[in-house]
């Protein structure tokens, strides 16, 4: 991606909170939602809104934190970082992603109204751990659980809340749902970490992908792209057939795509694999909502 040095301060306000990362909240969302058997948008709409907030809150304090600790260098291989390129101090760009979390809490308040407070305690869970997946002396991602996170959060429990907060009640097919596309959302964030593991491993920041190597995290890459597909059949099972012939049309690219990424050696060519990987989850997440509807 061509990044403007000079640009407004608002476009780099808007570089800085990653939108092509955006979507990756907004198909957890919408399969939570197409799965209930009826839906109301007004709760959609307000939960993407305070999950867009939340990831862009946490993708400004991961710019400032990994800034400060040493991990974004002149050797850095992906796209530009606010606090790296000097466009903000970290300080304001930390003040940034608070005012982010802040935002979410605000639109998430009809959803506590309306779920209870155990949304509440979601949100409280999502925040905080948004500001340690890479802030903090003990940081999430520093430690190797960054891949965990994101099945966690971007997988399950946005998933089950959205699904929950529809219906009222917890079933086996939203966990189905969420265990699918929330390894396809984490195989987005171990290919990034792939791509850097040279400058983590000397920068002391242990992601998986630095614990594993780089075998090793091309296979954990293969896990997290076929296993997604190799649940599908299940769908049959639960009475919906048509979502998995849909889920299908996706299995090509995927396969096309880990092939590239199995003999390609990290490097800034796996910027263009990692916002395929994105295109990936997103078009498996448009399949799925499709499969689900008709």
């Amino acid at each position: 991606m061509t990044v403007l040095t000079k640009p407004t301060k608002a476009l780099n306000w808007f570089y800085a909170i990653r939108p092509r990362t955006l979507p990756t909240i907004l198909i957890p969302i919408l399969v939570g939602t197409v799965l209930a058997p009826t839906i109301v948008w007004g709760v959609t709409f307000f939960a993407m809104m305070g999950a867009f907030a939340i990831v862009a809150g946490t993708n400004l304090i991961n710019d400032a934190a990994d800034f400060q600790k040493g991990a974004d260098t002149h050797d850095r291989l992906g796209p530009a970082r606010a606090t790296h390129m000097g466009w903000f101090p970290a300080e304001q760009v930390l003040l940034g992603g608070w005012l982010c979390f802040v935002l979410a809490a605000l639109f998430t308040l009809p959803l506590i109204y309306k779920g209870g407070w155990s949304i509440f305690g979601v949100l409280l869970v999502s925040i905080f751990s948004g500001y340690f997946y890479t802030g903090g002396k003990r940081s999430l991602a520093y430690h190797g659980l960054g891949d965990l996170f994101v099945l966690i959060f971007f997988g399950w429990v946005s998933t089950l809340t959205m699904f929950y907060l529809q219906t009222g009640t917890i079933t086996w097919e939203p966990f189905l749902a969420g265990t699918q596309t929330g390894l396809l959302c984490t195989q987005i964030i171990a290919l990034n970490n792939l791509r850097d593991i040279e400058q983590d491993r000397k920068a002391g920041k242990n992601t998986l992908a630095v614990r594993l190597g780089i075998r090793g995290a091309k296979g954990e890459i293969l896990f997290l792209g076929l296993f997604p597909f190799l649940l599908s059949p299940i769908w049959m099972f639960l009475g919906k057939p048509l979502l998995f012939l849909f889920l299908l049309f996706a299995l090509p690219l995927e396969v096309k795509h880990l092939w590239n990424v199995w003999k390609t050696e990290p490097s800034r060519e796996y910027n263009t694999l990692f916002y395929r990987s994105i295109f990936l989850y997103v078009l498996f997440g448009v399949l799925f909502v499709m499969g689900s509807i008709f």
